[in-house]
């Protein structure tokens, strides 16, 4: 596996949140703090390749209770931004010539607006993109994206 940062927030009341860290994580850890988020006091997951936690590339899982979004941004060889990043879509409702829906999307104390294309409600497909990365460091192929 090439992960060797696992990253998340716990909120503990409004504008107070811990970041938590957790050196070279297994499978397991990682799944388990995936499947902890509840949109409310565990809002953010996220994956890095180097062991800093402002290093790229990077996985961001955000979200819980059944939405989530993710975002993978892009890094040079030395863990620098490049400032691409590619978010996932619904390609059902991302193709669609119809209009789709802003949703107000709650993480910790803060609501969020954002378009239900960019959201997913599959926690499995959220579980597999990140498998998928911290084995290959990459965007699941299966996957649909758009550049962000």
């Amino acid at each position: 596996m090439k992960i060797q940062l696992l990253s998340w927030n716990k909120h503990k009341q409004e504008d107070v949140y811990g970041v938590y860290n957790l050196t070279f994580p297994s499978w397991y850890e990682i799944e388990q703090k995936i499947r902890q988020l509840d949109a409310s006091q565990f809002t953010s997951v996220s994956l890095f390749l180097h062991d800093r936690n402002d290093s790229y590339p990077c996985l961001s899982i955000v979200g819980g209770g059944g939405l989530y979004s993710a975002e993978l941004d892009l890094g040079n060889d030395k863990g620098e931004p490049t400032g691409e990043r590619l978010g996932y879509i619904n390609p059902d409702l991302y193709f669609s010539f119809q209009d789709t829906k802003i949703k107000t999307f709650g993480l910790g104390y803060h609501n969020y607006e954002i378009d239900e294309a960019y959201l997913c409600n599959d926690l499995d497909l959220i579980l597999k993109l990140a498998k998928h990365f911290a084995d290959t460091a990459t965007w699941h192929p299966e996957l649909a994206c758009a550049t962000m």
